[in-house]
Protein backbone atom coordinates (compact mmCIF):
# COMPACT_ATOMS: atom_id res chain seq x y z
CA UNK A 1 0.00 0.00 0.00
CA UNK A 2 0.78 3.69 -0.93
CA UNK A 3 0.63 6.05 2.17
CA UNK A 4 -0.83 9.45 1.18
CA UNK A 5 -1.02 12.15 3.53
CA UNK A 6 -4.02 14.97 2.63
CA UNK A 7 -2.81 17.75 4.24
CA UNK A 8 1.15 18.67 4.02
CA UNK A 9 1.89 22.81 3.43
CA UNK A 10 4.72 23.83 1.16
CA UNK A 11 6.79 26.36 3.08
CA UNK A 12 9.66 28.46 2.37
CA UNK A 13 13.02 26.63 2.44
CA UNK A 14 11.87 23.73 0.92
CA UNK A 15 14.15 21.85 -1.43
CA UNK A 16 11.70 19.90 -3.27
CA UNK A 17 13.56 18.05 -4.63
CA UNK A 18 15.03 16.71 -1.47
CA UNK A 19 11.62 16.64 -0.19
CA UNK A 20 10.35 14.38 -2.87
CA UNK A 21 12.93 11.85 -2.10
CA UNK A 22 12.49 11.79 1.08
CA UNK A 23 8.63 11.07 -0.09
CA UNK A 24 9.30 8.26 -2.27
CA UNK A 25 11.87 6.71 0.26
CA UNK A 26 8.39 6.54 2.58
CA UNK A 27 6.09 4.82 -0.68
CA UNK A 28 4.11 8.60 0.29
CA UNK A 29 2.26 10.83 -1.67
CA UNK A 30 0.66 13.85 -0.20
CA UNK A 31 -1.60 16.29 -1.22
CA UNK A 32 0.00 19.76 -1.07
CA UNK A 33 -1.05 23.46 -0.28
CA UNK A 34 0.54 26.50 0.28
CA UNK A 35 -1.79 29.59 1.59
CA UNK A 36 1.09 32.34 1.36
CA UNK A 37 2.37 35.05 3.19
CA UNK A 38 -0.09 35.41 5.41
CA UNK A 39 0.66 31.81 6.74
CA UNK A 40 4.27 32.15 6.22
CA UNK A 41 4.15 30.32 2.93
CA UNK A 42 4.51 30.92 -0.78
CA UNK A 43 1.20 30.00 -2.58
CA UNK A 44 -0.39 28.33 -5.13
CA UNK A 45 2.43 29.58 -7.57
CA UNK A 46 5.00 27.69 -5.37
CA UNK A 47 2.43 24.85 -5.35
CA UNK A 48 2.41 24.41 -9.12
CA UNK A 49 6.14 24.50 -9.62
CA UNK A 50 6.15 21.95 -7.19
CA UNK A 51 3.19 19.89 -8.28
CA UNK A 52 4.94 19.98 -12.10
CA UNK A 53 8.36 18.92 -11.03
CA UNK A 54 7.43 15.61 -9.19
CA UNK A 55 3.81 14.81 -10.44
CA UNK A 56 4.51 11.33 -8.72
CA UNK A 57 4.30 12.86 -4.97
CA UNK A 58 2.41 15.97 -5.05
CA UNK A 59 -1.51 16.23 -6.16
CA UNK A 60 -1.93 20.26 -5.86
CA UNK A 61 -4.30 21.36 -3.82
CA UNK A 62 -4.69 25.37 -4.76
CA UNK A 63 -5.63 27.88 -2.20
CA UNK A 64 -9.01 29.85 -2.68
CA UNK A 65 -9.67 33.12 -0.24
CA UNK A 66 -13.63 33.21 0.75
CA UNK A 67 -14.31 36.85 0.43
CA UNK A 68 -10.53 37.76 -0.65
CA UNK A 69 -11.39 38.12 -4.36
CA UNK A 70 -11.24 34.51 -5.52
CA UNK A 71 -13.92 33.43 -7.92
CA UNK A 72 -15.41 31.13 -10.24
CA UNK A 73 -13.12 31.37 -12.19
CA UNK A 74 -10.23 31.29 -10.14
CA UNK A 75 -10.90 27.62 -9.27
CA UNK A 76 -11.21 27.06 -13.31
CA UNK A 77 -8.04 28.24 -13.55
CA UNK A 78 -6.54 26.37 -10.60
CA UNK A 79 -7.97 23.09 -12.36
CA UNK A 80 -6.65 24.18 -15.62
CA UNK A 81 -3.05 24.69 -14.33
CA UNK A 82 -3.02 21.05 -12.61
CA UNK A 83 -4.50 21.28 -9.43
CA UNK A 84 -6.94 18.64 -8.46
CA UNK A 85 -8.05 19.67 -5.05
CA UNK A 86 -8.57 23.02 -3.01
CA UNK A 87 -7.87 24.42 0.61
CA UNK A 88 -9.95 27.42 1.99
CA UNK A 89 -9.40 28.79 5.73
CA UNK A 90 -10.49 32.44 7.10
CA UNK A 91 -12.82 33.28 5.14
CA UNK A 92 -14.69 36.83 5.73
CA UNK A 93 -17.86 35.34 6.38
CA UNK A 94 -19.21 31.74 7.39
CA UNK A 95 -17.99 28.97 5.33
CA UNK A 96 -22.06 28.68 4.43
CA UNK A 97 -22.72 31.74 3.41
CA UNK A 98 -24.73 32.00 0.11
CA UNK A 99 -22.01 33.91 -1.39
CA UNK A 100 -19.46 31.76 -1.41
CA UNK A 101 -21.98 28.71 -3.28
CA UNK A 102 -20.69 29.50 -6.93
CA UNK A 103 -17.57 28.63 -5.87
CA UNK A 104 -18.62 25.59 -4.03
CA UNK A 105 -20.52 24.89 -7.59
CA UNK A 106 -17.73 25.27 -9.60
CA UNK A 107 -15.61 22.63 -7.19
CA UNK A 108 -18.50 20.18 -7.65
CA UNK A 109 -18.49 20.75 -11.08
CA UNK A 110 -14.91 19.82 -11.76
CA UNK A 111 -14.77 17.16 -9.04
CA UNK A 112 -12.31 19.02 -6.72
CA UNK A 113 -12.35 17.68 -3.11
CA UNK A 114 -12.23 20.44 -0.71
CA UNK A 115 -9.91 20.94 2.17
CA UNK A 116 -11.20 23.23 5.11
CA UNK A 117 -10.03 23.94 8.41
CA UNK A 118 -12.83 23.85 10.77
CA UNK A 119 -12.21 25.29 14.18
CA UNK A 120 -9.81 27.42 16.12
CA UNK A 121 -6.89 28.40 14.22
CA UNK A 122 -3.45 29.49 15.88
CA UNK A 123 -2.58 33.04 15.80
CA UNK A 124 -1.56 33.94 11.87
CA UNK A 125 1.25 36.21 13.28
CA UNK A 126 2.50 33.53 15.21
CA UNK A 127 2.56 31.00 12.43
CA UNK A 128 4.40 33.49 10.79
CA UNK A 129 7.32 34.76 13.09
CA UNK A 130 10.09 32.51 11.80
CA UNK A 131 9.66 33.91 8.16
CA UNK A 132 10.16 37.74 8.73
CA UNK A 133 13.36 37.65 7.17
CA UNK A 134 11.05 37.37 3.99
CA UNK A 135 9.48 40.99 2.64
CA UNK A 136 6.22 39.47 1.90
CA UNK A 137 5.41 38.00 5.21
CA UNK A 138 6.57 40.55 7.06
CA UNK A 139 4.21 43.28 4.81
CA UNK A 140 1.60 41.26 6.20
CA UNK A 141 -1.12 43.53 8.29
CA UNK A 142 -2.17 40.24 10.53
CA UNK A 143 -4.59 42.58 12.59
CA UNK A 144 -6.35 43.64 9.38
CA UNK A 145 -7.26 39.83 7.82
CA UNK A 146 -10.77 39.70 9.45
CA UNK A 147 -9.93 36.07 11.04
CA UNK A 148 -12.66 34.73 13.15
CA UNK A 149 -12.53 31.24 14.23
CA UNK A 150 -16.41 31.50 14.62
CA UNK A 151 -16.80 31.33 11.03
CA UNK A 152 -14.66 27.83 10.66
CA UNK A 153 -16.67 25.97 13.19
CA UNK A 154 -17.83 22.51 11.45
CA UNK A 155 -21.50 22.90 11.66
CA UNK A 156 -20.69 25.86 8.81
CA UNK A 157 -20.76 22.93 6.45
CA UNK A 158 -23.52 21.11 7.00
CA UNK A 159 -25.51 23.04 4.37
CA UNK A 160 -22.38 23.22 1.83
CA UNK A 161 -22.63 19.22 1.95
CA UNK A 162 -26.56 19.15 1.73
CA UNK A 163 -26.58 22.04 -1.11
CA UNK A 164 -23.55 20.33 -3.14
CA UNK A 165 -24.01 16.25 -2.40
CA UNK A 166 -21.64 15.65 -5.25
CA UNK A 167 -18.53 17.74 -3.57
CA UNK A 168 -16.54 16.09 -1.44
CA UNK A 169 -15.29 17.60 2.18
CA UNK A 170 -12.57 16.83 4.20
CA UNK A 171 -13.31 18.68 7.54
CA UNK A 172 -9.47 19.17 9.35
CA UNK A 173 -8.68 18.24 12.76
CA UNK A 174 -11.34 15.65 14.01
CA UNK A 175 -11.00 14.47 17.89
CA UNK A 176 -9.99 18.35 18.30
CA UNK A 177 -12.36 19.43 21.79
CA UNK A 178 -13.89 22.22 20.05
CA UNK A 179 -15.47 20.53 17.33
CA UNK A 180 -14.93 16.53 17.72
CA UNK A 181 -19.33 15.52 18.64
CA UNK A 182 -20.58 17.99 15.59
CA UNK A 183 -17.74 16.14 13.01
CA UNK A 184 -18.80 13.04 14.34
CA UNK A 185 -22.33 13.69 13.50
CA UNK A 186 -21.89 15.07 9.72
CA UNK A 187 -19.81 12.31 9.34
CA UNK A 188 -22.64 9.56 10.12
CA UNK A 189 -24.85 11.56 8.24
CA UNK A 190 -23.63 13.02 5.29
CA UNK A 191 -21.82 10.82 2.52
CA UNK A 192 -19.82 13.29 0.51
CA UNK A 193 -18.52 14.46 4.49
CA UNK A 194 -14.93 13.38 5.42
CA UNK A 195 -12.55 13.95 8.50
CA UNK A 196 -8.78 14.19 8.34
CA UNK A 197 -6.41 12.85 11.48
CA UNK A 198 -4.05 15.88 11.85
CA UNK A 199 -4.82 16.29 14.98
CA UNK A 200 -3.86 13.04 16.32
CA UNK A 201 -0.60 12.92 14.85
CA UNK A 202 1.02 16.54 17.02
CA UNK A 203 1.31 14.46 20.19
CA UNK A 204 3.63 11.15 20.53
CA UNK A 205 3.69 9.62 24.70
CA UNK A 206 1.85 5.98 24.86
CA UNK A 207 -1.08 7.47 27.18
CA UNK A 208 -1.97 9.97 24.13
CA UNK A 209 -2.70 6.96 21.69
CA UNK A 210 -4.53 4.97 23.77
CA UNK A 211 -6.51 8.02 24.59
CA UNK A 212 -6.84 8.90 21.15
CA UNK A 213 -8.07 5.84 19.74
CA UNK A 214 -10.67 4.97 22.64
CA UNK A 215 -11.75 8.71 21.62
CA UNK A 216 -12.00 7.90 17.81
CA UNK A 217 -14.16 4.65 18.80
CA UNK A 218 -16.07 6.67 20.67
CA UNK A 219 -16.96 8.93 18.33
CA UNK A 220 -17.17 6.23 15.55
CA UNK A 221 -19.25 4.30 16.92
CA UNK A 222 -21.12 1.00 15.06
CA UNK A 223 -22.52 3.38 12.31
CA UNK A 224 -20.05 5.44 10.82
CA UNK A 225 -17.92 3.69 7.63
CA UNK A 226 -14.37 4.01 8.54
CA UNK A 227 -13.11 5.29 5.69
CA UNK A 228 -14.60 8.37 6.33
CA UNK A 229 -11.45 8.87 8.30
CA UNK A 230 -8.35 10.17 6.31
CA UNK A 231 -4.59 10.10 7.22
CA UNK A 232 -3.05 13.87 7.20
CA UNK A 233 -0.51 15.51 9.29
CA UNK A 234 -0.48 19.55 8.59
CA UNK A 235 3.25 19.19 8.82
CA UNK A 236 5.23 21.28 6.46
CA UNK A 237 6.96 20.05 3.67
CA UNK A 238 10.55 21.50 5.21
CA UNK A 239 9.72 18.95 8.46
CA UNK A 240 9.65 15.95 6.90
CA UNK A 241 11.49 14.10 9.33
CA UNK A 242 8.50 14.03 11.45
CA UNK A 243 6.13 11.98 8.93
CA UNK A 244 7.51 8.84 9.83
CA UNK A 245 6.84 9.16 13.53
CA UNK A 246 3.49 10.77 12.96
CA UNK A 247 2.18 7.96 10.49
CA UNK A 248 2.87 5.52 13.66
CA UNK A 249 1.35 7.15 15.68
CA UNK A 250 -1.97 7.58 13.76
CA UNK A 251 -1.82 3.59 12.81
CA UNK A 252 -1.44 2.83 16.29
CA UNK A 253 -4.10 5.02 17.26
CA UNK A 254 -6.56 3.33 15.06
CA UNK A 255 -5.08 -0.04 15.92
CA UNK A 256 -6.45 0.77 20.05
CA UNK A 257 -9.72 2.12 18.17
CA UNK A 258 -9.99 -1.98 16.91
CA UNK A 259 -10.46 -0.78 13.12
CA UNK A 260 -9.81 -4.15 10.82
CA UNK A 261 -6.80 -3.92 9.07
CA UNK A 262 -8.15 -2.72 5.71
CA UNK A 263 -9.74 -0.24 7.40
CA UNK A 264 -6.62 1.09 8.05
CA UNK A 265 -5.07 0.82 4.49
CA UNK A 266 -8.52 2.35 3.37
CA UNK A 267 -7.60 5.55 5.80
CA UNK A 268 -3.74 5.62 5.33
CA UNK A 269 -3.63 5.87 2.06
CA UNK A 270 -6.56 3.66 0.05
CA UNK A 271 -9.18 6.37 -0.44
CA UNK A 272 -7.23 9.03 -1.30
CA UNK A 273 -5.24 6.80 -4.07
CA UNK A 274 -8.27 5.97 -6.05
CA UNK A 275 -9.39 9.27 -5.47
CA UNK A 276 -6.55 10.94 -7.05
CA UNK A 277 -5.05 7.70 -8.95
CA UNK A 278 -1.49 8.22 -10.28
CA UNK A 279 -0.74 9.08 -14.11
Amino acid sequence: MKYFDIHQHLNYGTDIDVYAREMRKLNMRAAVNSVGPMFGQPGNQATLDAMKRHPDVIVGFGYIGLGRGDTPQTVQKLYNQGFRGLKMIIPKKDYDDRSYYPIYRKAEELGMPILFHTGIMAGTEGICKHYQHIPEVAAVNHAALDVASRRMEPITLDAVARAFPKLKIIMAHFTSENRKESMSGMLMWLPNVYADLTNVTWYFPRHHTLYMGKLIKELMGKNIPREKLIFGTDTTTSDLHMVPKQRKTVEDVLKVAQFKKSEIELIMGGTMNAWFPEE
